[in-house]
């Protein structure tokens, strides 16, 4: 089952796998690791050390680029390809874990509860929102081929057709 705003959507989730004891984080390189700055310490030194069963990927950004390229299509690529690094990550991360599922976590947020509290045999989908109202990207999980990043990717690359060249903060 799988609920948003009281609304049931018996069955969408149905048949997929688990979800992978994969982390994945981003940032502009890798060395991120041994970054000594109190957010870093407490967001992804944090999500690592409670979570030691967990794969922990750090993607920087020429990961980002080739992930977009090898996994979008062509056309969709080249209407992306300009963009900013920040709205490629948004698209990365909806992709990345519709290919492949786990668990994406911005490195800069505090982390204090591990994943195999929240992800268990029964779970398929976590995507926080705030009083069923919206939802944050900042922390998604999900098994592979989940129908609602399906939707997500197309709503994206939509927006972003729309949107043109136009310059957008925080829009989509």
């Amino acid at each position: 089952m799988f609920q948003v705003n009281n609304t049931v959507n018996e069955g969408l989730l149905e048949g997929l796998k688990e979800i992978p004891k994969i982390i994945n984080f981003t940032w502009k390189d890798k060395d991120i690791r041994n970054n000594k700055h109190p957010v870093i310490q407490n967001g992804l030194k944090r999500m690592i050390e409670i979570n030691p069963d967990w794969n922990v990927v750090i993607s920087d950004d020429g990961d980002i680029e080739k992930y977009l390229k090898e996994n979008l299509s062509l056309k969709n690529y080249t209407d992306i390809k300009d963009r900013h690094i920040v709205e490629k990550t948004d698209l990365w991360r909806l992709v990345k874990l519709y290919n492949e599922g786990g668990v994406y976590h911005d490195l800069d947020r505090y982390c204090n509860i591990p994943m195999n509290s929240i992800i268990t045999k029964n779970i398929k989908f976590v995507l926080p929102t705030h009083e069923d109202y919206g939802f944050t990207h900042c922390f998604m999980a999900t098994s592979p081929k989940n129908p609602v990043f399906s939707k997500a990717i197309k709503d994206n690359i939509k927006k972003r057709k729309e949107l043109g060249s136009k310059k957008i903060e925080n829009k989509i």
